[in-house]
């Protein structure tokens, strides 16, 4: 069977650094971060028949109904102007601290679930903004809530990063995801991880990684379904970012490309399997 991949372009990355010194004597080391440049993540899914494809990919989850105050972005469009200052910025995105205007959510909780939605809502032609999210820092304890403004379902949303390496060696990028599901679900067990949509967010660059063996092999886990979200490229202002959807009811991982325009003005989905 045939494979493809999403070309990696070189994006930019942190790099922890360190020098001696020294002072009357005495030798101390210093540690810093310097901004270098680093490959993003590539796919490398099966190449799926257009008949085997299925035309709409649901949202896999265990759904509730929302009684609680959240934030809502008044659309989609407004979201992503918002998040350029965050999807411009790999430091933000890995250190970048809770928003309180956003709910307390994280940049990286924020861009992985405008992420998601963009995909989501490329699936159902005609129907729009059917996927929202919200921030929200209510009791429950989630990153975030995923709306379906349809049918009033809502999906919890639980954020784990997979960060920067801090040496110059590339990561195991499905080990990485496999670890990452793993300690969620160590957190707090299935009383933790039940109700909730985990979302892992890549940021370590590098590396090849098949989404549909990643979802074969994720540890024993109780979360409704689990999600990864990464930068694929960055080149003449334009971001392109991958989202899969690691469930295998269709016999494969959805995998997504969302290419964000140079303004920020406009944004395009494709469906990769």
């Amino acid at each position: 069977m045939q494979k493809w991949a999403i070309s990696a372009s070189v994006v930019l990355g942190l790099e922890l650094k360190s020098i001696s010194i020294e002072v009357n004597g005495i030798t101390r080391s210093i540690r810093f971060w310097k901004l270098v440049q680093r490959e993003g993540f590539v796919f490398f899914p099966q190449q799926v028949s257009r008949e085997r494809r299925d035309p709409v990919v649901t949202m896999k989850h265990r759904a509730g109904t929302m009684s609680y105050k959240t934030t809502r972005f008044k659309s989609m469009a407004v979201a992503l102007r918002e998040l350029e200052q965050f999807i411009k910025s790999p430091v933000l995105l890995e250190t970048g601290k809770p928003q309180k205007q956003f709910g307390d959510a994280r940049p990286r909780e924020l861009v992985a679930n405008w992420m998601i939605c963009a995909a989501a809502n490329a699936e159902e032609e005609g129907v729009g903004e059917r996927k929202v999210f919200h921030s929200t820092s209510d009791p429950i304890g989630g990153d975030g809530i995923i709306v379906d403004t349809k049918t009033g379902e809502n999906w919890v949303t639980e954020h784990v990063l997979v960060p920067m390496p801090r040496t110059a060696s590339v990561p195991n990028i499905e080990a990485s995801i496999a670890k990452a599901v793993s300690d969620k679900q160590k957190k707090g067990g299935a009383a933790y991880a039940t109700g909730k949509t985990l979302v892992v967010f890549l940021n370590s660059g590098g590396g090849e990684w098949k989404p549909t063996r990643v979802a074969r092999n994720l540890p024993k886990h109780d979360f409704g379904a689990v999600w990864v979200v990464g930068l694929c490229s960055a080149k003449d202002g334009k971001y392109v970012y991958g989202v899969a959807n690691l469930h295998l009811e269709i016999g494969h991982a959805p995998v997504w490309t969302v290419h964000i325009a140079k303004d920020f003005g406009s944004w395009s989905v494709e469906r990769k399997q």
